[in-house]
């Protein structure tokens, strides 16, 4: 039986796992963390199953290699703050793990996670742009002045004209 002392404090570690790993061997690399929480007198409470993960870049281990997908998974426990180092310490020493990373949590932490999954961008519908044509901009623009087609056609200068100025006496 775990005792909990008045200091403990709901931490969760999240973890990456070798994809060399066989999947049938997963469970067991599992096992093996919470193993290490519990002999650290850890309270688990509850943890995501392990499943593979495509990585957002390459994590490099001495020994292991280079991976660009791994298993991830997490666990939730409750521990002293004194027995933190011993559990990270023993879970560098395990070969298959890549990654992990523990964080304390607000023991006020949400019971239930929403189950709704995220809209990815992909799912986001974007209006496509159509391309304007000139006469419907050219149209717009006399709506907009309230000018006529006379006097517009008037102010318009082209480029292969000679510019010239009035009253010039040279």
């Amino acid at each position: 039986m775990v005792v909990m002392e008045k200091e403990s404090k709901m931490y969760e570690v999240g973890y990456l796992i070798s994809p060399l790993v066989p999947v049938d061997k997963i469970a067991d690399e599992a096992l093996a963390l919470r193993k290490v929480i519990e002999d650290k007198q850890g309270l688990l409470i509850s943890e995501g199953e392990a499943k593979m993960q495509k990585l957002a870049y390459t994590i490099e281990k001495d020994g292991v290699g280079k991976f660009d997908d791994a298993y991830f998974g997490w666990i939730r426990f409750f521990a002293d703050s004194g027995v933190l180092a011993d559990i990270k310490k023993s879970f560098e020493d395990i070969k298959d793990v890549l990654r992990f990373l523990i964080v304390k949590l607000d023991k006020e932490a949400p019971k239930k996670i929403s189950k709704k999954p995220a809209k990815k961008i992909h799912d986001i519908k974007v209006e496509e742009k159509s391309e304007v044509q000139e006469e419907e901009v050219d149209k717009r623009l006399e709506e907009i002045l309230g000018g006529s087609e006379d006097t517009t056609k008037d102010t318009i200068v082209s480029l292969d004209e000679e510019v010239k100025e009035p009253h010039s006496d040279k």
